[in-house]
This record gives C-alpha cells, structure tokens and sequence, in this order.
C-alpha cells in the first residue's frame, strides 16, 4: 500500500514538473522574442504557454499579461516609428524650404547688386534686405556683400568741395558734428547735415601735423609747422591760440581732465599749458626733436619721447623726474600702462624696457635680433567683460620680422603669433581679448590672445592699416586701392567702403560704433552707417515689396 501512494506521488511530480517546463519554456521564448522587439512572434509563444496543459490561472493571468505588454511595446514603437516618419517628412520639406529660400535669396542678392550697378539703390536696398530676410540665422557671404554694399550706397553721405586734400576727420560732440583737417592748412567744424558749425575755419600758417580730440570731445587741438598750436571749443565756439616754441610743433595731448594741455617741438621741449593758453612749465632736457608728450592715467606726470634716443619723465611743474635712456639708439614708442604705474619703451636695440612709475627700470626684454617697430600695453578689461590679457599690462610688441608676441611685466613671452607673411600692423581690440595684424601677404588675420588663429581676410590691395570698432566686433582695414572693407570677428566681408577715387588718408567709427567717416586726397569726406544700424531701421519699417515687373527685371521671378 505505502508503495503505490510513492508511486502516485512520484507521477504527480513529473506531470507537475513537465507542466512548469512547457509553460516557462514559451514565457522564456517570448521574452527573446520581446528583447527583439518581435512582437507577433512573441505573443505566438506567450499564447502556447497559456495553452501547456494543466496550467493555473495565475499562470494564464501572467501570459496574458506577457500578451498585453508585447501588444502595449508594439503600439509605442509604431507610434515612434510614425513619429520619426514625420519628423523626417517635416526636416525634409524645412531642408527644401531652406533651400528654396537660400535660393532666392541669392537671386535677390544677385538682383540688387544689378539694381546697385544701374544707380537704383533704394531698390537695390529692398532687394539686399529680402535677401537677408531669407536667409536670417547664417546669411551667405554673397548676401552680406550685397546688403553691405546697398547699404552703403543707399545712406552714404559725401562732403566735398575742400581745396586740398583731407588728411583727418572724426566725429565729435557725440557724433553731432564732425571736424575735418585739409592740406591747406584749415580745421573745419561740421553738423551732421554738412552745413558748417562755425562762421570761419581755423587756419594755421603752416601744415597741420597732428589733430586730436579731448576726452570729453568738445575740444580740438591742433599742432602746426607754424610753430603754434590751436584749441578750439565745439561748444562755445571759441578757440586758443597757443604761442611759445621755436620750431615746428609735431604732437600734442590733452590731460585727462580736459582742463591742460601739452605740446612737443622739435625745438627739443615740451610745454604744459592751461587750457586758456597760459604757459604753466616748458620741459627742457632733451637733446633732439621731441615727437611725443603724454599725460599719465591721473594726470600728474608727463612723459616725453625724442630723437636723442631717451624718454624722460616730469612732473607738473616741469621738474625732471627721470631719464629713461637704456635704449642706446632711435626710440621708437614710449608710453604708460593704462593705471599709470608702468612705462614701456621700445628701441631700435631690439629690446623692450619697463620702467615703474617713477622711471626706474625693472625688466628688459630681448625682442630677438629685429628692431622693434611698435609696442603697446593692452587696454584695461571693460566691466563685466572676461579678459585674460586685457588687464593694462600685458605688451604688445610687432618686430620688424614681422612677428607679433605679447609679453608680461615679468618679461615672460606669454604668446608668439608667426604667421605665413610678416605683419607690419597690429593692434588689440577695445576689450584687449583679439588682436589684429595686417600682414605683406595682403591678408589680414585675427588671433585670441592666446594665440589662437580665428580668421583670415585676404584682399586685392597691401592693407595699410585698420582700426577696431569701439562698440562692436567690427573692424575696418585700410587699402591701397583706395578702398576700407568693414569686417566682423567671422572673417565675414559687412561692408566695402569705394566711394573714395583716391589714397584713402584716415578712418574712424564714432564712440557709439554706428557710423564711419573717411577722407581721402580726392577731396572727400564720406559718412555711412554701419550695415546694422540700416538693418535695425528697414526692420522697424520695411519697405514695400518691388513689383513683379521690376523683379522680372532683375532676373528673379516669384
């Protein structure tokens, strides 16, 4: 009897255990299947399982649950499937908007350079700024060329009638009015619409050797091979003669209060002035030609740099405080440090000297076997800016080998940026974060301080020089073709300013970086606004769509 209730026992374990096998076998299959995302496939084994024999309802319920969960994934798949599908249908119709659009805005581009050649700016304008409309996150170089050139056109400003060449022009008064310095010896003041601000210019007996505004820009001064110098008040209109050297006066600057004024001579001084024309002190020492006077960051000391290869240092009252004169041949620039408590000269020994605020010599760098053609120290950093070497005190030093290297006030080398082709121009951007270098290779290229290449402007002409917008990153280079070109960080052409039919003399942005004036030996003073500044004004009221025959006209067909 115990025998046959093992035996029945035992059997009752095997069909147990091949019930179990049969079911967690198709559960197992189907959860392959499932990890496969095959899914008719999957529900087909969690199916057999739910038919093994003898299986419980809990084990059919987990089946059906299996089956669920296959049917839920495959739901959630073709629904990403579907999405994906739209997504790719909707990128490919914005992909063939795009291109519709970048196609047309090259037509328009197109179209307004042809309005431009035939002399019909205002539609060239409208044509230029639909170009830019179709294409607004990264316009084609094509469309910024053109924009940049109906822009020009379109609110250029051009003064002539001058009898000699202009060799200056600036803004001033807060871009109210403007001055303008001619080879006949006149400074002239002008309002912004070209009608002139004062009755008479003033008219120095000889040329015009430096033109240079106050810190607040309401005063002029000029220096003439009159032996004289002149400063004349925009506000009130009047003006101070001042009298004194014995030779030609090569250079003058204003304290930085507005309220003194110094002027070298190559009669071997410098003299310090009020600003009503009396003689304060005259700085006597050197023993050739004195090129340069600068008024220290606080205006309390004055530093000079002549031909008789030293710079000096005086105070207020005219008393020497210091010879700087470890350069044994020509002095080519000396200058403060933006806090006024550092001096660098620079020499043709091929060293750069620095020199504490009371001109005592503290480091000498060798700046290789070239002469150093020019040496600066960086601007200090604006508010809330980030920069790295922008601090006042980093140098900038352009070489005669045409390499340009920034050093520190510990004669470290901090960076050494050798190009393809020598540089014979390089300057720092107003937040001392870029610098720029015209090179002999008529390109034109923009480095981060920390050497990094960020772009490169090659042009048909020598670059003579450039100069930095003081509010944007902008910058225009200088041609010998009688061209400027306005250019952003990108390397992207803005702007070519050809209105000039001669050697282009000076450039200047205003202090707002909105507006450029330029002058020439043709005659001319030329004003234009930044293409920005035209673009902010058609988006504030575009202009009417052309008519379809004038586009016809202009090859572009809707």
């Amino acid at each position: 009897m115990r025998s046959l209730l093992l035996a029945s026992a035992l059997l009752l374990s095997v069909h147990a255990g091949a019930q179990d096998d049969c079911f967690s076998r198709y559960i197992n299959r189907g959860r392959d299947f499932l990890k496969k995302e095959q899914f008719n496939d999957a529900i087909r084994q969690f199916n057999l399982a739910r038919n093994c024999p003898n299986v419980s309802s809990r084990q059919q319920e987990e089946a059906i649950d299996w089956i669920e969960e296959a049917n839920q994934q495959n739901i959630e798949l073709l629904e990403y499937y579907r999405e994906q599908a739209y997504a790719k249908r909707d990128s490919a119709l914005a992909e063939a908007q795009q291109a519709r659009d970048r196609a047309m805005a090259l037509l328009h581009a197109s179209g307004a350079l042809q309005a431009n050649e035939r002399g019909d700016v205002q539609d060239g304008l409208a044509l230029a700024f639909r170009a830019l409309k179709l294409s607004p996150e990264t316009p084609p170089p094509f469309v910024l060329r053109a924009f940049g050139e109906s822009a020009y056109l379109s609110h250029l400003e051009t003064r002539s009638g001058f009898d000699r060449e202009v060799v200056f022009a600036n803004f001033a008064m807060d871009e109210k009015q403007y001055i303008t310095v001619s080879r006949d010896s006149t400074m002239r003041i002008w309002n912004r619409d070209g009608s002139a601000a004062a009755a008479a210019p003033i008219r120095h007996e000889g040329y015009i050797l430096s033109t240079t505004l106050s810190p607040s820009g309401e005063q002029v001064l000029t220096t003439s091979t009159d032996q004289t110098a002149w400063v004349w008040d925009l506000k009130s209109k009047a003006f101070t003669h001042f009298i004194g050297h014995e030779d030609e006066v090569t250079s003058g600057n204003f304290s930085p209060d507005g309220t003194k004024v110094v002027t070298c001579s190559r009669d071997q001084t410098a003299i310090l002035w009020g600003r009503k024309g009396q003689m304060m002190a005259t700085l006597k020492g050197h023993k050739g030609p004195v090129y340069e006077a600068h008024f220290s960051p606080d205006g309390t000391k004055v530093l000079t740099r002549s031909a008789d290869q030293t710079a000096k240092l005086w105070n207020m009252a005219g008393t020497l405080l210091a010879d700087l004169d470890a350069h044994s041949v020509y002095l080519y620039d000396a200058s403060f440090s933006a806090d006024g408590q550092f001096i660098l000269t620079a020499g043709g020994d091929g060293f750069l000297r620095i020199w504490d605020a009371e001109g005592k010599l503290v480091q000498s760098m060798p700046h290789g076997e070239s002469l150093v053609r020019s040496a600066f120290f960086s601007p200090p950093c604006p508010e809330g800016l980030e920069c790295p070497f922008g601090d006042g005190q980093t140098i900038l030093a352009l070489s005669t080998d045409g390499v340009v290297r920034l050093w520190d006030l510990q004669g470290r080398l901090l960076v050494n940026m050798q190009s393809a082709s020598p540089a014979h121009w390089a300057g720092f951007s107003p937040d001392g974060n870029y610098i720029l270098a015209a090179c002999e290779d008529k390109v034109t290229r923009l480095w981060k301080t920390n050497g990094q290449l960020m772009a490169e402007m090659e042009q048909k002409a020598k670059i003579l020089s450039c100069r930095f917008n003081p509010r944007k990153e902008q910058f225009i280079t200088i041609s010998a073709d009688n061209t400027a070109s306005l250019w952003n960080y990108k390397g992207e052409l803005l702007m070519e300013l050809n209105g000039h039919k001669a050697p282009i003399l000076n450039v200047q942005f205003s202090s707002d970086g909105n507006y450029i004036i330029s002058c020439s030996e043709d005659r001319t003073v030329l004003l234009s606004p930044t293409p920005d500044v035209v673009l902010a004004s058609l988006e504030a009221a575009p202009p009417p769509p052309l008519p379809a025959e004038k586009l016809v006209k202009y090859g572009i067909s809707q």
